[in-house]
């Protein structure tokens, strides 16, 4: 069975002033989801981002993975999602994250709303970072919303984000 990536929407950014994106009014008519993030924060200090579904914190849980070159690290949070870090100030300008995320039975009304995440990210000419993420927001309710909101910052000029619906043909 042939799988169909459809544009539901993309935005791109156009100035340093945004903190959060958000895609509303996510058509039901996909079986899945998926989106993709190429970002910086305009300060290019150390920062992350979280991901907000139906403009929820609350009733949500997420487990991560990260590995650096020169460390690892796991963690579990239930106060917010924050699915990844950005570039800093010692990397180039023109480098910005790679993310995907992943939302499978996102319009069942029947089950919990979960999604994966992969970010990778550059920290230094000698660091580099690899993060997967797990996340659940229990709730039955179909995704309709999603919120990309940096944790400080604003979102740097040249920055992307696209969503995707995939249905099975």
């Amino acid at each position: 069975m042939a799988v169909t990536y459809v544009l539901i929407e993309a935005k791109t950014a156009v100035n340093s002033s945004i903190s959060t994106y958000t895609f509303s009014g996510i058509p039901d008519t996909y079986t899945d989801l998926a989106m993709l993030v190429s970002c910086r924060n305009a300060s290019g200090n150390y920062g992350g981002y979280q991901v907000r579904i139906n403009g929820q914190n609350s009733n949500q849980g997420y487990q991560f993975f990260r590995g650096f070159l020169s460390q690892k690290q796991a963690n579990y949070r239930t106060d917010m999602i924050d699915v990844a870090q950005l570039p800093i100030t010692n990397t180039p300008n023109t480098v910005f994250s790679a993310d995907s995320f992943y939302f499978p039975n996102y319009s069942t009304t029947v089950m919990s709303k979960s999604f994966t995440a992969e970010s990778s990210n550059m920290y230094s000419t000698n660091d580099y970072s690899v993060r997967l993420s797990g996340a659940t927001q229990w709730a039955t309710t179909k995704i309709s919303s999603i919120d990309v909101t940096l944790d400080t910052d604003v979102f740097l000029s040249g920055s992307t984000f696209y969503l995707y619906g995939i249905k099975n043909s």
